[in-house]
């Protein structure tokens, strides 16, 4: 799950490319709920829910080559304010950690 702002948005889609290009696109839940919506469902529930990774390890489970690590690394120091809170970068150990977030929606026609 990503910001609402498109702009913040393309952001975090383009780093999630740069891991994996097979990657698509992430939406914001409030996207998610309309087109859910849009289809005839009735939204019942919405749960967040939140991944912390460490870096490197996430990076290689899609074999990212060392020049696109560097280039992630360097695209986490700068993301957008929007971004801040959902991302929740933080370095320790010389190691940077990050969150992901997913939405399970609920839902009924």
């Amino acid at each position: 799950m990503t910001a609402p702002n498109k702009e913040a948005a393309a952001y975090y889609n383009a780093y999630e490319k740069l891991r994996d290009p097979s990657h698509r696109w992430v939406y914001p839940q409030t996207r998610l709920e309309n087109l859910f919506r849009q289809a005839g469902f009735n939204i019942q529930a919405a749960r967040l829910l939140s991944k912390e990774f460490e870096f490197h390890q996430w990076a290689d489970r899609q074999s990212v080559s060392s020049a696109n690590k560097e280039k992630l690394l360097e695209m986490m120091r700068k993301i957008p304010k929007e971004l801040e809170p959902l991302f929740a970068p933080r370095w320790a150990n010389d190691a940077m950690y990050f969150s992901l977030h997913e939405v399970a929606l609920i839902a009924r026609l």
